[in-house]
């Protein structure tokens, strides 16, 4: 029942999202003139956009072996709209467990100004310079959402960087096989659209129509005060990354580099059928070192749904894959 349920509101958000698209599409050339007057002639009075990183340090000494203390880094990100605290269930487990963790805030998730449109690998390239102040080894990334895409652009970029990966509800990087179905994709493409709009509208229209979409997806993690258009900037380079594509050798060898370093990936059932990965991110996570794919009966915060369920997967397949990781060169 839970599938068809989700099936028609599918088809409302689809429906509304492209009413409200239109809308933003009229006000934005209305707002053109002060947008190009912003762009070209007043330049920002804040710095240019950051990832910070908070540090946790593990709590139970008694889980810390004698010859390593502490256990593994592990690196959290999160995705839209959420912030660092996404993470609080995840790390006050892993840290009990022995496991330092270093959870990331990407530019615009506490309310910061993004005076510039960040490319995606823009905010990895400032993700590994946070990270190279506080952590000279390779660590355990952990992503959500566009945390996930941040973690697989990440490990492209910087595999010797990373130890281990595990994404939570989205895998799919680039264009996909009909395991995602034409209308799924029409209706992501609908949202996000409207997403990005809401970038380049600004304050307070941006803002406003930004809530508003989060609040028909019933998104309950963190008030709707707390979000701005700002942190939208990842949307806009939706386009640039699902039709990017490299030469057949640099995949090719991408992809083998990735494949040497052990994937575990969760997805929620209950906002079927909607998926954010397909048929070809199962088969490549299961071709990895202990690579596993498990699906949940939760939604797409899984990390919040079921933080028990998440928590302990987590940390068996941590405890399990300790002696798996040899970091690939690159």
């Amino acid at each position: 029942m839970s599938y068809y349920v989700n099936l028609i509101r599918m088809v409302m958000y689809t429906i509304i999202c492209n009413i409200a698209l239109g809308i933003a599409m009229c006000v934005m050339v209305l707002q053109m003139p002060l947008y190009l007057f912003r762009k070209f002639f007043m330049k920002p009075s804040y710095k240019e956009s950051n990832v910070r990183l908070f540090l946790h340090q593990p709590t139970n000494d008694s889980s810390v072996g004698s010859d390593r203390s502490p256990r593994d880094t592990i690196l959290f990100i999160h995705g839209f709209p959420d912030c660092q605290s996404l993470w609080d269930d995840q790390v006050k487990s892993l840290t009990k467990e022995g496991y330092r963790c270093l959870v990331a805030a990407t530019p615009g998730s506490n309310g910061e100004a993004v005076p510039r449109a960040l490319e995606a690998e823009e905010v990895v390239t400032l993700l590994k310079e946070a990270l190279a102040d506080v952590c000279d080894e390779p660590v355990t990334v952990v992503g959500h959402d566009w945390g996930s895409v941040f973690a697989l652009l990440f490990r492209n970029t910087y595999p010797s960087q990373c130890k281990r990966m595990i994404l939570l509800d989205v895998g799919l990087m680039g264009l996909p096989n009909l395991g995602v179905s034409l209308f799924c994709w029409i209706f992501m493409l609908s949202y996000q659209s409207l997403l990005a709009f809401c970038y380049f509208l600004g304050e307070p229209v941006g803002t406003f129509i930004l809530r508003a979409v989060v609040f028909m997806f019933m998104y309950k993690e963190r008030p709707l005060s707390e979000l701005t258009c700002d942190m939208a900037f990842p949307y806009t380079s939706v386009a640039k990354l699902l039709l990017k594509k490299e030469s057949g050798e640099a995949q090719v060898e991408a992809r083998a580099v990735a494949r040497r370093i052990p994937h575990l990936f969760l997805y929620g059932l209950e906002k079927e059928p909607l998926r954010f990965h397909d048929s070809n991110w199962e088969e490549f996570v299961r071709s990895t070192p202990h690579g596993k794919v498990i699906s949940m009966p939760v939604g797409h915060w899984l990390m919040k749904e079921d933080a028990d369920a998440t928590n302990f997967i987590l940390t068996k397949w941590l405890e399990e894959t300790e002696g798996l990781t040899k970091v690939p060169d690159g």
